[in-house]
């Protein structure tokens, strides 16, 4: 509770907004002045985090691209005999991505976290990602609309 009330304090003096990823109860919640002003059940990694992650979002991305790592193209061929492109446009319904991905800047971490939409709303609630937080796309549209143009930190904790 006492990294919680420092988070907060920061929050207030330096950030518009606080992103809170609980990944222990699979939930974002969106915090301003140390209230919660909304909440998302999201889909987790399959892997528990070994620390707290903290960083800021510096970037959102509508309708983005999804390039997929080595890893998924692998195991998407040994799960349905077809090549996956390095490459997947917007729109297209392999893209994992879904409507929109907001892009975070890590402090203690040089993990490629992502948080986005996705193509798959049936894995939310669950612990399913490769290691991406993932929404609804609805919900993911609704917390873009709420921290657009704001100072952001995001912290993911397990």
């Amino acid at each position: 509770m006492a990294s919680l009330l420092s988070l907060l304090l920061a929050l207030v003096l330096t950030f518009d907004l606080l992103i809170l990823v609980d990944t222990s109860d699979r939930r974002l919640y969106l915090i301003q002045n140390g209230n919660i002003i909304s909440q998302y059940e999201i889909a987790v990694p399959r892997y528990r985090f070994s620390k707290t992650l903290e960083g800021e979002v510096v970037k959102i991305e509508k309708n983005p691209w999804w390039y997929p790592t080595e890893n998924i193209r692998r195991e998407y061929k040994e799960r349905t005999g077809k090549e996956l492109p390095k490459a997947i446009p917007p729109g297209d319904p392999r893209n994992a991505m879904g409507v929109a991905k907001l892009i975070i800047r890590f402090y203690n971490s040089n993990q490629p976290f992502r948080i986005h939409g996705t193509n798959q709303e049936e894995s939310i609630g669950r612990a399913v990602t490769h290691g991406c937080i993932r929404l609804r796309n609805k919900d993911v549209l609704d917390l873009i609309e709420k921290i657009e143009n704001k100072k952001v930190k995001v912290v993911i904790q397990e």
